[in-house]
């Protein structure tokens, strides 16, 4: 797996709310290059099709679906790569805000999931998180991150990343 997320944006008007957002640069600062393009799952679903195979091929496996109003587009990828990690984020729209947007995130049929992120900051912390699993640079910036938002008390992790990583991977064998 590259350290790339794919990010589709449901149209050009998600364009700007996307580049002005901290999503790129927060995944920047961390390492994990952001690629985006602009596809609409209801004017243009062979695009996303061909946008989702093509970075499935070049070993992208973490997508992130931008869209408002109905927001099939995080559906549409979960179903073209579907044992890809897919992030999704509602764009506030009229005259529902996001909750159109946010319930179709959420309504996915079983075997597709999709985790729907209200803002781009905290959906760049989720798309890092996937790939902090497998990263010690990425987990260990991921931290320094949070701490540096966290404006109480440093909370005390207890375990460091190595530790929670070596229980995690027992665990799998159990």
């Amino acid at each position: 797996m590259v350290k790339a997320v794919q990010v589709i944006l449901g149209s050009d008007s998600d364009e700007p709310v996307f580049l002005d957002s901290k999503f790129e640069p927060t995944l920047k600062r961390l390492g994990i290059d952001v690629l985006y393009d602009i596809a609409s799952a209801h004017r243009h679903p062979e695009k996303v099709k061909q946008v989702c195979e093509t970075a499935w091929a070049n070993g992208v496996h973490v997508f992130t679906g931008v869209a408002g109003k109905a927001a099939h587009l995080t559906g549409a990828i979960a179903a073209h790569v579907p044992v890809a990690f897919v992030v999704g984020i509602p764009l506030k729209t009229e005259p529902f805000g996001v909750k159109d947007a946010m319930l179709a995130m959420l309504s996915m049929p079983a075997g597709r999931v999709v985790v729907p992120v209200l803002d781009f900051y905290n959906a760049a912390l989720v798309v890092a998180q996937a790939f902090a699993i497998g990263d010690e640079d990425i987990a260990q910036g991921l931290v320094e991150l949070m701490l540096l938002n966290d404006s109480a008390k440093p909370p005390q992790l207890g375990l460091d990343v190595a530790v929670r990583r070596q229980l995690l991977a027992d665990r799998r064998l159990q």
